[in-house]
């Protein structure tokens, strides 16, 4: 390998001392080494390339890892705390089968649940309290459109949770979340238990 020129020489007087010339000795050798492992670089095979490349396939890997481990999370977004869902969907059975005593009791649970669960269930306690301090059961069934409509925003469109399916009233023009096969419409209850079809 030819020994590149490195920084102009400095001149050496009389009056210099020998610690001087051995400086500039030392600076010229440090510049002579990192032109030399600039160089292996450059050359295949070179353990400073290969282990450049392993740093760039590292760091792909890296941000591949952080894809991972937050995908899932997104995902779990679109399903409700079962501390909420439960009391919810014993509601909707409840009014589907006409029995205001018990909506209420399962929505007053659901209001202590949000409280406690915190901000991202204000929506939903709000009117959970509606349906629990309802005068009738038209309230209360109009509470829990509007209770209907919190849940399936915390739940990003999806149904919720497992076995849960996404129903719609056209009637009222309202969804709901229920468990089973068979449409129980909480909007009507007994006067019209079928009415509706499943979206999800």
């Amino acid at each position: 390998m030819i020994r590149p020129a490195l920084s102009a020489p400095v001149p050496m007087y009389g009056n210099e001392s020998p610690e001087r010339g051995a400086w500039i000795a030392r600076r010229d050798d440090r510049e002579y080494r990192e032109y030399s492992r600039k160089e292996q670089r450059r050359e295949a095979g070179c353990a400073a390339r290969d282990t450049s490349a392993y740093f760039g396939i590292g760091a792909l890997r890296a941000v591949a890892l952080v894809v991972a481990l937050f995908v899932p999370i997104r995902a779990a977004a679109a399903d409700l705390p079962t501390a909420v869902l439960d009391p919810y969907l014993k509601l909707q059975t409840a009014l589907a089968a006409d029995s205001l005593p018990d909506a209420q009791a399962a929505a007053k649970t659901l209001v202590e649940q949000a409280e406690r669960l915190g901000p991202a269930l204000k929506a939903a306690g709000v009117a959970a309290g509606k349906v629990a301090g309802a005068a009738d059961i038209k309230a209360a069934r109009t509470a829990f459109g509007d209770l209907s409509d919190a849940m399936l925003a915390l739940a990003a469109g999806e149904t919720g949770g497992k076995d849960v399916r996404i129903a719609y009233c056209p009637m009222v023009k309202k969804s709901w979340l229920q468990k089973g096969t068979e449409i129980a419409n909480p909007y009507y209850g007994s006067q019209m238990p079928r009415c509706g079809e499943f979206k999800k």
